[in-house]
């Protein structure tokens, strides 16, 4: 009898899945949290300015892979719309989670800026010296990442809170296939060393977003066509974040916590050397999770973002100009369709879809025109000023549902899916 798509993707997905996702999902080093805990007290003040301390604190921390988890979610994408579609209807990772679990920023400049000063321009220069003798001293033709972290790691060098940077970004940001340096992270990290802020929330979103769509269409090449080249596939991006997301918004999923000491501050930390139980069929788990699914889990949390400035035990609306402070700007990004650049591709940032994610309901979601004609032009559509504009914060107490209009648009939706 022949297999059907169900049984390929249950006996397939474990061995499949390592050789997918083992190039993008880092576990770190020992003397990584060495390393990193040598520069705090001289480098905190610069990576709060910059806008990535708690994005380098939480890369400390080893997070185990639930991999029946990411590849049933990569079984729901979809690349059209950029959201896992369930049969209760659409959500997707955000901007803000993205920011809220990860603590990369929303706002600053576009990960493909080019340093331009002379002394930017020689620093450059020199790093690239640098990993050419990193690279010597191992008897490699390139540098891996381990190598790099050995070669500075206690030297006095002048460029070692770069090196230590590009190390970051190489290992946890944005990873190579091979686990080597990247020469395209040095531009990234020498304007970080400087205090510059740097819009990596996009640029990872984007990353994930686009992995998503490769992992979705290799899965259903490989349960529909019968193809075997799939566990042949590397992905790099942060893959990670899918896992979290899900594991915080599907709270029926089995999952067993360690107990830490207190609350920690950073998210991540509270799933460390965390033991997975095993899930059972993940296709019904997240088919049936439309009543428990949580759409809002961090607004009730006394440490969200929005609480700072708002409170929000009554909902809000700010008219909104180009003057915007940081809290706002950053809300109106997550909130806003738009462009999202990554080192090798565009997507499209869709939050009107999953509208019930930011407290609202959801109505009908049309269609937005694409600005993806160069990564200059998609750039130029995310960081378009926001200017005469209002922005709707609902309360963290409302419970968002759906318009009539919605729910027949998406039962039509639903049984055109069934048809084809």
């Amino acid at each position: 009898m022949a297999e059907t798509p169900d049984t390929i993707f249950e006996e397939r997905e474990e061995e499949i899945l390592i050789s997918a996702t083992s190039s993008g999902w880092r576990f770190p080093l020992k003397e990584w949290g060495n390393w990193a805990g040598s520069l705090l007290p001289k480098c905190q003040s610069t990576w709060k300015k910059a806008g990535i301390y708690e994005a380098i604190t939480v890369s400390v921390y080893k997070i185990p892979r639930d991999k029946k988890l990411v590849f049933g979610l990569a079984e729901k994408w979809s690349s059209i719309t950029n959201t896992f579609v369930f049969p209760w209807g659409e959500a997707t990772v955000t901007l803000e989670y993205v920011m809220v679990l990860g603590g990369f920023s929303v706002l600053g400049e576009s990960v493909l800026a080019q340093i331009d000063d002379q002394e930017s321009v020689d620093i450059h220069l020199e790093l690239i010296e640098k990993l050419k003798e990193a690279a010597t001293l191992r008897n490699l033709t390139r540098t891996a990442t381990g190598s790099w972290l050995r070669y500075f790691m206690g030297s006095e060098s002048e460029l070692k809170h770069e090196a230590f940077l590009s190390y970051w970004l190489s290992q946890h940001v944005f990873p190579t296939a091979n686990y080597f340096v990247g020469q395209h992270v040095f531009p990234i990290a020498i304007r970080l060393a400087r205090g510059i802020r740097i819009a990596l929330a996009p640029a990872i979103l984007a990353g994930v977003y686009s992995e998503l769509r490769l992992l979705n269409e290799e899965l259903v090449a490989s349960a529909v066509l019968g193809k075997d080249e799939f566990r042949d596939v590397t992905l790099v991006a942060h893959l990670q974040v899918v896992q979290l997301w899900a594991w915080k918004r599907f709270p029926t999923l089995p999952k067993r916590l360690p107990l830490i000491d207190g609350s920690p501050k950073l998210r991540p930390a509270r799933w460390k050397d965390l033991k997975i139980v095993p899930n059972g069929n993940i296709r019904m788990a997240l088919d049936s999770a439309g009543e428990s699914f949580r759409w809002r889990p961090y607004a009730s949390s006394v440490d969200y973002w929005l609480l700072r400035k708002f409170g929000l035990d009554k909902e809000w609306s700010v008219l909104v100009d180009q003057d915007l402070d940081e809290e706002l700007e950053t809300l109106a990004r997550c909130l806003r369709v738009s462009e999202l650049v990554g080192i090798n591709c565009i997507e499209q940032y869709l939050p009107h879809r999953v509208s019930n994610q930011f407290g609202m309901d959801q109505d009908i979601p049309h269609p937005v025109a694409r600005c993806n004609g160069t990564r200059s032009v998609a750039w130029s559509n995310y960081s378009r000023p926001i200017s005469d504009a209002k922005l709707y914060i609902p309360s963290r107490h409302f419970m968002a549902g759906v318009t009539v209009q919605y729910a027949k648009w998406w039962k039509n939706s639903a049984l055109n899916r069934v048809l084809v």
